[in-house]
């Protein structure tokens, strides 16, 4: 069969290779997905809240127990590292949000989000907890301590007020991903959103779970529901409601396109919250929850000690 001469029938053949192409650079990022999963098993539990399946990994015993919610693109294993030094002082569990690692993907709102959040802290018989978050997940802490009970807040350069519009609208950049990354096209760029610094072994789980077609796409939702939901306005109004004693742990170096405003930013939200403890770690970067984890570990026992009144919990 003679190739086609007319100019649609060439339209036609490179329409025909694209598909072919497109078809392969999907089906292998399928059976890759599929293999991450099996390679890298949860390491917790998966918690079955009727509208998702939430993954969470919990360590130590001892109240008051630490609720820690991870940043954006991350997961529940990002904090390993920190929650192995909190651990023989107190309870720490940490959750993979919606889309994240090993929960499932649910298309919902932020209030959706915490509400699911909620329902998974309450099955594993958690009353009042500290929640702690780091980057985006300091506004999901945020909000969690402005609508539920809890004993404490911790920001571990954490997103907040006075900067989030400006991270937000960064974050809600990547919306435009999502088609491509359904398409399994853009699984190279995943190793991009896993911070070096991490432990080789741990490193590649992340990179693996996270190249995922549908995590990227996952990712990219909710970088557009932060831009819509969790901006300047939105984390005012949580701020407002918040009356939980609050820690801030800011990076004295940081390494985000905001530089010295986030760390600042956390200053003045410390700077009008009744109740509140603000320190820089000097020499740390934005990951500080890895690079960091002895310091931030003594100084989270620290304040605990001296401010946390512990709360009646039954747990197994």
């Amino acid at each position: 069969m003679r190739p086609p001469t007319s100019l649609f029938g060439r339209l036609l053949l490179v329409v025909a290779i694209a598909a072919v192409v497109l078809g392969l650079v999907f089906a292998n990022d399928v059976i890759a997905s599929r293999r991450a999963l099996a390679t890298h098993p949860a390491p917790g539990q998966v918690l079955d809240i009727g509208e998702a399946d939430i993954h969470a990994i919990c360590r130590g015993h001892t109240e008051p127990t630490l609720v820690v919610l991870h940043g954006f693109g991350g997961g529940a294993i990002d904090w390993l590292p920190l929650m192995e030094e909190l651990a023989p002082n107190h309870r720490v569990c940490a959750f993979d949000r919606p889309g994240s690692d090993y929960s499932s993907i649910v298309a919902t709102d932020a209030d959706g989000i915490l509400r699911m959040l909620h329902s998974a802290i309450g099955q594993l018989h958690i009353v009042q907890p500290v929640v702690v978050g780091h980057s985006l997940g300091g506004a999901f802490a945020l909000r969690y301590a402005a609508q539920y009970p809890v004993a404490g807040l911790i920001l571990v350069d954490g997103l907040s007020p006075d900067v989030a519009d400006q991270v937000t609208k960064r974050l809600g950049s990547y919306a435009s991903l999502a088609q491509l990354a359904k398409l399994g096209l853009l699984r190279p760029l995943a190793g991009s959103f896993v911070h070096p610094s991490y432990p080789p072994d741990l490193r590649g789980q992340m990179v693996s779970l996270r190249s995922r077609g549908s995590a990227i796409a996952a990712m990219a939702a909710e970088g557009a529901l932060a831009h819509t939901e969790l901006g300047t306005a939105d984390l005012r109004e949580a701020e407002a409601k918040l009356n939980a004693p609050l820690l801030v742990l800011a990076a004295g170096a940081t390494e985000l396109l905001e530089g010295e405003a986030f760390a600042e930013s956390l200053q003045a939200l410390a700077n009008r919250t009744p109740n509140s403890t603000a320190i820089v770690v000097p020499d740390a970067g934005h990951y500080l929850i890895n690079t960091h984890a002895p310091e931030v570990a003594v100084e989270i026992t620290a304040w605990l000690a001296n401010t946390i009144t512990i709360p009646e919990a039954v747990h197994p």
